[in-house]
């Protein structure tokens, strides 16, 4: 029966139901309550109100219903930066914390599972030389020739000199000339040396070696700083890798090269960051040579960066002459070394 006068009902009593008319408002039968009020609903009695929207006659746009009379722009998000992004992008070295902060993490560091510290066995050198220009070399070969023929004849002139009934041996055609090819053989090596211009200068530097895990001080010790370079005692148990760097110099004797190295963040949004109070200038010898091959030893701390390199720079003037880089090393949260540990090693 029920399904019957559903099929018989008018059109007009679908379009009156509330189910059907979106718009309608249901008033609830239940009781009020103290609970708070929702959005649209009047405190204390528990009725919805609905607020038609209407047509802004300005724009024809359809509004909330509250006019006020300006318009809002909202403005876009600010652009943040990766290095915003992270709470801490890259840090610089442990050295440059507060004393208190040093203090901290040297504590947190000294656990049964922290990693053993190496010892520094090589140190820096310096190989230099005088090559000279080719003409030099032939003019002294051939200064050394004449000069043996020439003493070779003087020893026979003697030999026969001794004998009573002989005359005197008179100097041979053989060794004056001799004499005199050697003589002038020298003197052309020297000028050519004095007045020979220097080679073109060229440079080149190679990192040959990275070593793990050693103590700022058991660095410092190695290459014979001075105890007081160092001064703070947490600063001498910082740990960090010792990287070895080749450096080959052909005319550059006089000139003055600077040598700079700083740490870079490998991590991921701040691939290529400048890590803050990395920046070092450590000493470079140019010897007064034609040529010269340096090997240079140099402590970089560990950043809290998880992956870092160091870069390297050779400076004349001001303009860089030279580069080279250790490629991504690990670094480490474990960035000082116990006491016992260092006595130890």
């Amino acid at each position: 029966m029920a399904a019957a006068l559903l099929c018989i009902a008018p059109a007009g009593a679908v379009a009156e139901s509330p189910l059907a008319d979106p718009d309608a408002v249901v008033e609830s039968t239940a009781t009020p309550t103290d609970r708070p009020a929702t959005a649209g609903e009047t405190p204390g009695t528990g009725e919805t109100t609905t607020v038609e929207p209407t047509d802004d006659p300005s724009t024809g746009e359809p509004t909330d219903g509250t006019d006020t009379g300006e318009t809002t722009t909202v403005a876009p998000p600010p652009v943040v930066s990766p290095q915003v992004l992270r709470k801490d992008p890259g840090a610089n070295s442990a050295a440059s914390q507060p004393p208190a902060l040093k203090q901290a993490e040297a504590d947190r560091a000294c656990t049964p599972q922290r990693p053993p510290v190496n010892r520094m066995l090589a140190i820096q050198g310096l190989i230099a030389a005088d090559e000279g220009s080719s003409w030099t070399r032939v003019a002294l070969f051939i200064a050394a020739c004449f000069a043996a023929i020439a003493l070779g004849a003087f020893a026979l002139r003697r030999t026969a000199g001794r004998r009573r009934d002989a005359p005197a041996a008179q100097r041979g055609l053989l060794e004056v000339a001799s004499t005199v090819v050697a003589i002038a053989g020298t003197l052309f090596a020297i000028a050519n040396q004095l007045i020979a211009a220097p080679p073109p200068p060229q440079a080149a530097m190679t990192v040959r070696d990275v070593l793990p895990r050693i103590t700022h001080g058991e660095y410092a010790h190695r290459i014979g700083a001075h105890p007081t370079d160092i001064r703070d005692k947490l600063d001498r148990l910082e740990v960090g890798n010792v990287v070895l760097l080749e450096v080959q110099l052909t005319g550059y004797q006089g000139k003055g090269l600077v040598l700079q190295h700083a740490s870079y963040s490998l991590d991921r949004n701040v691939s290529g960051t400048l890590l803050r109070r990395t920046t070092r200038r450590p000493a470079l010898v140019v010897a007064d040579e034609d040529t010269q091959t340096s090997f240079v030893a140099i402590w970089v701390g560990y950043p809290k960066s998880k992956r870092f390199e160091a870069q390297f720079r050779l400076i004349e003037n001001g303009q860089i002459r030279q580069m080279a880089s250790t490629g991504p090393m690990k670094g480490s949260s474990y960035r000082y070394a116990c006491s016992r540990d260092v006595r130890a090693v």
